[in-house]
């Protein structure tokens, strides 16, 4: 038995323009049969070494085959395909949120993939208080009513489809602030009469929650009479 060596490149050269690394295996021959044993290039194409910018890893192999036909090597192709992990793009994030209204954020997340993974959007069980968020599993818009004044802290996690496994996650935090703003009177009252006048004064007020407000007398007035007309809301 003899042995004989393919023409190839060293196990250790690299063709930067293509993204392969090559190694010759070596077959022998039978020197009495005189059949010579095939000699093969095992190469190996790493995931986005040399790969433009919108081109999928089939295009790109595509290309390496052609060229290395060009240059009269016969290859055997091995493609290790690499999961990547999404990530969420618009957390953490503090949200203020009013007292007793539906409130809502749509999170956002991107995926490196080509082709893009599916994602899906999870919350665990709520943490806050006064009210329970939900969240969209396909577009990650989370929803909630403040009941009570409070900072919550929810955390958001976006996952892929695990193509290939394994299944692969960002998890960030969400701040959702209650908040119930006071109401202001807006309006100036006047400072100065004449005696045995009536005056009338039109109070205004408003709320930056846009909550119902209620006019009413405060304690403490000195005048010895006057009355708020209508009282209530």
């Amino acid at each position: 038995m003899r042995w004989t060596a393919a023409c190839g490149t060293d196990a250790k050269s690299r063709s930067p323009d293509v993204g392969l690394s090559s190694r010759a295996v070596l077959r022998g021959s039978n020197a009495i049969k005189g059949k010579p044993q095939s000699n093969r290039i095992v190469t190996k194409l790493r995931k986005g070494q040399g790969q433009e910018a919108g081109e999928s890893r089939r295009d790109h192999l595509g290309k390496v085959i052609e060229e290395r036909k060009r240059q009269g090597r016969k290859l055997n192709v091995a493609v290790a395909e690499v999961n990547r992990a999404p990530m969420l793009t618009n957390l953490p994030v503090v949200v203020l949120g009013r007292w007793g209204r539906a409130n809502s954020l749509a999170v956002t997340a991107t995926d490196p993939d080509v082709p893009l993974d599916t994602l899906s959007f999870s919350i665990p069980a709520s943490p806050c208080f006064g009210f329970n968020p939900s969240i969209n599993a396909n577009t990650g818009a989370v929803s909630w009513t403040c009941g009570g004044v409070e900072v919550c802290q929810v955390s958001v996690t976006v996952a892929d489809d695990g193509t290939p496994a394994p299944v692969l996650r960002d998890t960030q935090s969400l701040f959702i602030q209650c908040t119930n703003a006071a109401p202001a009177i807006t309006s100036i009252a006047p400072t100065a009469g004449t005696e045995n006048t009536l005056y009338t004064y039109n109070i205004l007020c408003t709320d930056a929650d846009g909550d119902a407000l209620t006019l009413m007398l405060g304690g403490g007035h000195t005048c010895p009479s006057g009355t708020l007309t209508p009282t209530g809301s």
